[in-house]
């Protein structure tokens, strides 16, 4: 079972907002209910070059994950 969310894959928020939203996200979750993740944030060093970034999200791939650069959002919206 998965609650509602305002959140979509990619979304970028602070990680107070994200530790509350999944605080009220699972009020009510009954007991022994499997944990799940649909997003993750990732920081690397600010410095990675262009192609340092795209190894990072060809290693993600390889995993079965999808990812994205707060540069890659940058007009999705």
């Amino acid at each position: 079972m998965q609650n509602e969310t305002l959140l979509g894959t990619g979304a970028a928020l602070n990680r107070s907002l994200v530790a509350h939203l999944h605080t009220v996200a699972v009020a009510g979750e009954p007991a022994g209910v499997t944990a799940g993740y649909a997003t993750a944030v990732a920081h690397f060093d600010a410095s990675a070059t262009k192609a340092q970034i795209t190894t990072i999200k060809n290693d993600l791939s390889a995993q079965g994950y999808s990812s994205q650069t707060v540069a890659d959002t940058i007009g999705a919206f």
